[in-house]
């Protein structure tokens, strides 16, 4: 389950805006306004943390809740918590929680305290305001659609991929919104691949930040934020909506499902199947090589992978189905380079649709009978396709 996403140096160029002077009239000749009676401070929720509490009042944080709400068009339900912390401290929190603590660590959300959890200094002050516009965003959707609640939804690796890109790419956009005249904030949506092509890890930020920025923006091209927050209640349901969102929400993936009872050769246990997605493939596609990956990843249409450990042993099977026979054949093509495949099977034989690849890799070898067998088995996945 995602607690927090740490945001490390991707506001490398949100800037911090001067305060603008008011430009309200001087009356002229009326009584002054009698002042309204200021509501009770809400409690702050205890939290044990090596970080300073903020006050209330901090300018910062004041600006950036109201730009939040100006841009978004919602209002906080509650006031906030802000952590202050040095990039040590806060690096000993997260590893005091035993959470993996990246380096250049620059702050989060984290929804179990609804508090945020910043490294001011570190960030500087060109990025450290584009951080508190990105990490309030995450305490108003907290507010608004319970993100504890979204994460444990969803159900395969694709769900939760799709739904944190979601989560992020609002984030990212409120930036933009923000921050209109800053171009380092624009920049992070034209970003298509990381440096490494091998670092998943930056492949993933790319999907949440960059791509998940892109869907968001396609959103309010049809109702503003309104269709943003209609997005939140209607969740899309893979990676293949968010790298095209034209087709969020009508086109569902196949549904492609595997035998309950799958022979692995002795001594394997299986994990929990999953789909992985549109953006997996896409990432596969780079990694081969292919002249055009995001087209070839384009037609994909569902998949279905289970692995089996045994030590530090894995098998994996998996299934994926493509729009067209064309478009299976480019990603059969492709894989027949990968290192660790072991069988390959395109059912493109008289009489079948062509718009299947199953798929068995491994990191050992696997001898023959039990090759045969899992292949047998991969045959006999059942499609349900949307398309």
């Amino acid at each position: 389950m995602r607690r927090f996403v740490p945001v490390l140096l991707l506001l490398a160029g949100c800037s911090n805006p001067e305060p603008q002077p008011a430009n309200d009239p001087i009356p002229q000749n009326k009584p002054e306004p009698k002042p309204e009676p200021k509501p009770e401070p809400e409690p702050t929720p205890k939290v044990e943390t090596r970080g300073k509490l903020e006050a209330a009042d901090a300018p910062e944080q004041t600006r950036a809740v109201g730009l939040i709400e100006q841009v978004t068009g919602r209002k906080f339900k509650t006031r906030v918590p802000v952590y202050v912390f040095s990039q040590e401290e806060l690096e000993a929190e997260v590893k005091s929680w035993g959470d993996y603590a990246p380096e250049n660590i620059l702050g989060f959300y984290k929804y179990d305290t609804k508090a945020m959890y910043l490294v001011p200094e570190a960030a500087g002050n060109k990025r450290a305001f584009g951080l508190r516009l990105h990490e309030g965003t995450h305490a108003l959707q907290d507010q608004l659609y319970d993100l504890a609640k979204l994460h444990k939804a969803v159900t395969t690796q694709d769900e939760d991929n799709t739904v944190t890109a979601l989560i992020e790419g609002q984030a990212v956009q409120v930036m933009i919104d923000a921050l209109p005249d800053n171009p380092h904030v624009k920049r992070i949506t034209e970003v298509k691949q990381p440096t490494d092509l091998s670092d998943d890890g930056a492949w993933l930020r790319v999907l949440y930040y960059a791509y998940g920025a892109v869907f968001v923006q396609n959103l309010k091209e049809r109702d503003g934020y309104e269709a943003v927050d209609a997005a939140f209640k209607a969740l899309p349901k893979s990676t293949e909506q968010i790298l095209h969102p034209e087709k969020y929400p009508a086109e569902l993936p196949d549904r492609v499902s595997l035998p309950a009872e799958l022979p692995w050769p002795a001594g394997f246990k299986s994990e929990a199947s999953t789909t992985t997605g549109e953006f997996s493939v896409l990432v596969a596609m780079h990694r081969a090589g292919v002249t055009d990956p995001a087209g070839a990843a384009a037609g994909w249409g569902g998949d279905v992978e289970v692995t089996a450990r045994k030590g530090a042993s894995w098998i994996t099977l998996r299934v994926t189905t493509w729009d067209t026979r064309e478009d299976a054949q480019e990603y059969y093509d492709a894989m027949q380079g990968a290192p660790s495949l072991r069988v390959s099977r395109w059912n493109s034989a008289d009489g079948e649709d062509g718009r299947r690849v199953s798929l068995v890799l491994a990191d050992a070898d696997v001898d023959a009978a039990a090759l045969e067998a899992l292949t047998e088995a991969l045959a006999r996945a059942t499609v349900e396709y949307h398309k």
